[in-house]
């Protein structure tokens, strides 16, 4: 039971990712977007996380759970790098007025 509910926690989060991220891109705003790329980023920090405890508890091979984390890493870097992007079409349009 409890290796279902970190499989299916991991499922959640992952989902709640994709959906902040696609929610984020639909507003109105670039500061909008930016603050739910913020939580999309965040979100991966979380399963990161329980991707490191459930490898230390044996529900992944260490192999398997470091190539999700390594992958996991790599998204939240270009989330990182589209709320750079984001935030300095933010600074641009300062600029303007």
């Amino acid at each position: 039971m409890q290796r279902f509910c970190t499989k299916r926690s991991s499922f959640t989060f992952s989902n709640f990712n994709f959906v902040k991220y696609a929610e984020g891109s639909e507003r109105r705003t670039t500061k909008g977007n930016v603050e739910f790329f913020y939580i999309t980023k965040g979100s991966c920090g979380e399963l990161v996380t329980q991707l490191m405890f459930a490898r230390d508890l044996g529900y992944f091979s260490e192999a398997t759970a470091n190539e999700m984390i390594c992958n996991l890493i790599e998204v939240s870097r270009m989330i990182g790098g589209l709320i750079k992007y984001q935030s300095l079409q933010i600074q641009e349009k300062r600029g303007e007025y």
